[in-house]
């Protein structure tokens, strides 16, 4: 029969010489840890054998040899894209206008994180322009100006998704 193991939680060790010298056997990631839940935290790299990474393929066929064999499936969090604006809203467009050199360039910044990274922004000061809080808009916002957190200056969450970050700005009246 054929000798398949199948990879349910992020690690399979065994020492395969003992059982299967000179036959070939087949591992495999199940379908969970590839379009899962746990796909969104978590994306399999490779296997390795004796800690060398041997192929990304989830699955994998090998010939057991002599002496001990440690196959490892690696696993490594998932890097989702967060982009920060510095805006201002208009409620006439029902959109956000960018503020032009804002700190950046045009305002925008993309960050890459690994799931589970905690995101830290602070606002800065753009004269003309009050501070009028932050903004998050994810795959999951109903509207196109995202859910509102806080007024506080210091933005901090913990990455589990891609997002806009929104740094609203409303104009200061002169009298």
């Amino acid at each position: 029969g054929e000798n398949v193991f199948t990879v349910d939680n992020q690690e399979l060790s065994d020492n395969f010489a003992d059982r299967f010298y000179m036959t070939n056997v087949t591992v495999r990631i199940t379908n969970e840890y590839l379009t899962g839940e746990n796909a969104k935290r978590y994306q399999f790299a490779y296997w390795a054998i004796n800690s060398v990474a041997v192929s990304s393929n989830p699955i994998y066929t090998f010939t057991v040899g002599l002496g001990e064999m440690n196959v490892t499936a690696v696993f490594e969090p998932v890097t989702y894209g967060v982009n920060a604006y510095v805006v201002r809203w208009n409620p006439e467009t029902n959109s956000y206008i960018e503020l032009p050199n804002a700190g950046g360039i045009d305002g925008i910044y993309a960050y890459n994180y690994k799931y589970g990274d905690k995101l830290v922004l602070t606002e800065s000061t753009n004269e003309g322009y009050r501070f009028a809080g932050w903004y998050l808009w994810s795959t999951s916002s109903t509207t196109p100006r995202g859910t509102f957190v806080t007024n506080e200056n210091l933005l901090e969450f913990f990455i589990d998704g891609m997002y806009r970050v929104y740094a609203n700005f409303e104009p200061v009246s002169i009298i």
